[in-house]
């Protein structure tokens, strides 16, 4: 029953993810190479 639980966990974090991945490169790409705020403006 645990790996079960496991299982459900780990694919609905999973497809979280996935759908919402453009909003996580893009907070990452921002915070390492957005220099100015046109840089800024320009990921996001």
């Amino acid at each position: 029953m645990e790996l079960f639980w496991y299982i459900v966990l780990m694919t609905m974090l999973t497809i979280y993810v996935i759908l919402d991945g453009y909003d996580f490169g893009a907070g990452i790409i921002h915070l390492f190479f957005a220099k100015t705020e046109k840089d800024k403006k320009a990921i996001t």
